[in-house]
């Protein structure tokens, strides 16, 4: 069973790409707006180096052949070696998936506790509102509608996500994402890198004024405070894309590990 699924699962992308409106070889001569012309003979030639102008059967089984061999062949639009572009992109995606899994984890953690602690409380109908919307709401979908509305209508992104893009900022630049670094320069980035960590470490402290907090949250908000205004401060020194890409990474361990310091502190506060 396995064997057929994996040939039907093949014959529906190749099929599905072949059926997407444009031809590479045209995008590739002319550019994404297709604002300038592309010369026929040109045309043709790419087309025929891409073996776009064989049959669709023998396109396909040379593709199902080079996946034999796991060899994908090179990429259409940058022709370069497919696992070349993978392995480039694999450690990133693979971060933030673990990322996301932490963050979940975190959060389910937190919403659990305040449930049970508060059981049908007000608190106890919003955490319930809040999951089954996250489990009710596609990801994709709501993925997509966070940066319509976020980043392209009020041009706005996660300050945390600025330092992300100091280490790409070529890409970024090249598709039109409006990050600070593009929109304003590195420098000014940077001085908005240093005020946010201050301000976010600023209202972490606020916190107990206006909820039920504990010694274990005031703590591992001290700490993980100090931590992150110093790297925050090292990055604004001395700018690198590793450093860049490590503040980035460690701001998000900074946001999971102060909601798990406030889990704790409700539990350990319940018990």
């Amino acid at each position: 069973m396995l064997i057929p699924m994996l040939i039907g699962v093949s014959l529906v992308v190749f099929v599905i790409m072949r059926l997407i409106p444009g031809d590479i070889a045209s995008m590739i001569l002319m550019g994404p707006s297709g604002e300038s012309g592309a010369d026929p003979k040109a045309l043709a030639e790419l087309r025929h180096k891409l073996g776009l102008d064989r049959p669709l059967p023998l396109q396909y089984l040379t593709w199902i052949a080079g996946l034999a061999r796991l060899d994908a062949g090179n990429s259409l639009w940058s022709d370069r070696p497919v696992h070349t572009e993978i392995a480039e992109r694999l450690p990133l995606t693979l971060e933030l998936a673990l990322l996301a899994m932490m963050l979940s984890l975190v959060v389910a953690f937190i919403t659990g506790i305040l449930s049970a602690v508060r059981q049908d409380t007000w608190v106890d109908y919003l955490c319930r509102v809040v999951s089954l919307a996250g489990l009710s709401i596609p990801n994709f979908w709501l993925g997509t509608l966070i940066i319509l509305v976020l980043s392209l209508v009020f041009f706005w992104t996660p300050p945390h996500f600025w330092a992300l893009s100091l280490r790409y900022y070529d890409d970024y630049q090249a598709a039109g994402i409006p990050m600070l670094p593009v929109a304003r320069g590195v420098r000014a980035a940077l001085r908005e890198i240093a005020v946010y960590s201050v301000v976010v470490v600023a209202t972490t402290f606020v916190l107990p004024a206006v909820a039920d907090t504990g010694a274990i949250y005031l703590a591992a908000a001290a700490v993980l405070g100090a931590v992150f205004v110093w790297r925050a401060m090292q990055l604004v020194r001395h700018s690198t894309p590793d450093r860049a890409i490590s503040f980035f990474m460690f701001s998000n361990l900074y946001l999971a590990l102060l909601f798990a310091a406030i889990g704790i502190d409700t539990l350990v506060r319940s018990i």
